[in-house]
Order: C-alpha cells, then sequence, then structure tokens
C-alpha cells in the first residue's frame, strides 16, 4: 500500500471494518500506514499489537504458538513479508 499517496492513512483505517466484520482474533502489524490500522482497532474485541521494528516482529513470530492457527500474511513488496513468512513455515514444521 506504499503506491497510495496522499489517502495511505485513510485507506490502511478503512481495512478496520472488514477486519472486525470477518471476527478475526489477532491482528499484528508492522509499518506507518499499518500503525493507523493497529489504532483504529483498538477497544475492538480483538488482540492489536504494532511493531516499531523488523527485528520486534521477527522476535515476535519465533516465540508465537501458531498451532491451529490460520495466518493471513499481507504487505506491499517493498515490505518484504516472505521473510516473516519464512519464519512462520520453519516453525510449523517443527
Amino acid at each position: 500500500m506504499f503506491e497510495l499517496g496522499k489517502n495511505k492513512i485513510m485507506l490502511h483505517r478503512s481495512l478496520s471494518s472488514p477486519i472486525t466484520k470477518n471476527k478475526m482474533d489477532e491482528i499484528y502489524t508492522i509499518g506507518s500506514g499499518m500503525k493507523a490500522l493497529s489504532d483504529s482497532l483498538k477497544n475492538k474485541k480483538l488482540i492489536v499489537k504494532h511493531f516499531r521494528t523488523r527485528k520486534l516482529l521477527e522476535n515476535f513470530l519465533g516465540d508465537y504458538n501458531s498451532d491451529n492457527t490460520v495466518i493471513l500474511v499481507k504487505g506491499s513488496r517493498r515490505m518484504r513479508m516472505e521473510d516473516f513468512v519464512k519464519i512462520i513455515l520453519t516453525k510449523a514444521k517443527k
């Protein structure tokens, strides 16, 4: 969503409605635009955590128990989300 320009913050916030309608349990975000989404989801009935750095998210994922969990990884190609997918897949194979 880097390509969104001046509407970036508003469009990131607009994701909160589909998230709450689809009854997701946990949302983890990274990036300046996703901080807006994270903030808009506060006080909803789900777990929301925003990570300031890639390293903090990597550490979190390394410790995260993803048994019986469906995980959606979404991000711009510039965010290199495949790095996080590798961590998740490595843990799932153990």
